[in-house]
């Protein structure tokens, strides 16, 4: 069976929650703070910005949708 090979859009979602989860992570352990997490996140987001044409249609909606609700719902779901 042939795997069906991942959309930009995929690549692109599938790469921010690695490196936003890499971050939290190193949140976790103390490694950097909650300041730089955040920035590493944001920078993450201006980037897929700078190319919002490799997004699907309401690709970036669900992203910023997901960034806002993990922000609010505090670090313990980081």
């Amino acid at each position: 069976m042939d795997a069906t090979p991942m959309t930009d859009a995929e690549i692109i979602d599938s790469l921010f929650f690695q490196i936003t989860d890499w971050a939290a992570d190193l949140v976790h352990r103390g490694l950097i703070s909650e300041a730089e997490a955040n920035a590493v996140e944001l920078t993450a987001l201006a980037t897929i910005r700078q190319d919002m044409s490799l997004l699907e249609p309401g690709a970036a909606a669900v992203l910023e949708a997901e960034r806002l609700t993990r922000f609010a719902a505090g670090p313990e779901t980081r």
